[in-house]
């Protein structure tokens, strides 16, 4: 609140100290204080859809700008709830007042948000009520996961990379005269690409299995060697084969 004038102190108090019990009392009164920090945003929600996923921890929910950037990731999504903040502007932070907003929207089973406004008292407000100004906030609470990709697609990066895989294999086998059982020994960038796991590996042969995170129920698999490097059956040595379960 604005000060609008202030009294005379005489000289006698100002130089006075407290009673030693009085200061000793102030200090558990602070610590109270900043324990009711968090309980001083309140937070309501409108349920868009009944809650069918289990709570998301805090720091897993991920926080939008706008559904633009969703949209610019590639990412799909469904609303679960609107949520309404309110806080006193004096006792709580913007940063504060989102993560209690992430909070409420993980016991709801969601793992994003999207911010809208967030309102601050105004002057008037602030010189009326004080403390009792309030800062409010509202947010979108939004389940998201990324768009599956086109089984083609899929099938294109998982026989490119398991095809990176025999060659560096070759490779490896004419300097160490054997084949590589770590794919981070293969030198072969990944990104995007997919999971790449070896199933077996040895001066024989080996096997790899490959998956893409975008479409989990697709794999494909190469091997070199023996049937007992064989991933999936009926495959044959030096080429790709994938299935789909």
């Amino acid at each position: 609140m604005q000060r609008l004038f202030t009294a005379a102190i005489p000289a006698s108090l100002r130089s006075a100290s407290p009673p030693r019990s009085r200061r000793r009392a102030t200090k558990p009164l602070i610590a109270l204080s900043a324990l009711a920090l968090p309980a001083c945003v309140n937070v309501s929600a409108e349920m868009l859809a009944p809650q069918k996923h289990e709570p998301v921890p805090v720091d897993s929910v991920r926080v939008f700008v706008a559904e633009s950037e969703l949209e610019d990731q590639d990412l799909e999504w469904e609303s679960v709830a609107v949520l309404f903040a309110r806080g006193s502007a004096d006792w709580t932070s913007e940063r504060g007042m989102l993560r209690k907003l992430r909070e409420e929207a993980g016991k709801r089973g969601a793992n994003g948000i999207i911010l809208g406004e967030m309102k601050e008292p105004g002057f008037g407000e602030r010189l009326f009520l004080g403390s009792g100004a309030a800062r409010k906030s509202q947010v979108a609470a939004i389940r998201w996961w990324e768009r599956p990709l086109p089984v083609d697609e899929v099938l294109e990066l998982l026989e490119a990379l398991l095809e990176d895989v025999l060659a560096a294999q070759h490779r490896y086998r004419e300097r160490y005269n054997t084949f590589a059982a770590d794919p981070s020994d293969l030198l072969i960038d990944r990104e995007e690409s997919g999971d790449l796991r070896i199933t077996s590996a040895d001066s024989l042969g080996f096997g790899a299995v490959a998956e893409h995170v975008r479409l989990r129920d697709v794999r494909c698999a190469i091997h070199i060697g023996p049937d007992e490097y064989r991933v999936l059956e009926g495959s044959r040595p030096g080429e790709v084969a994938c299935e789909r379960r």
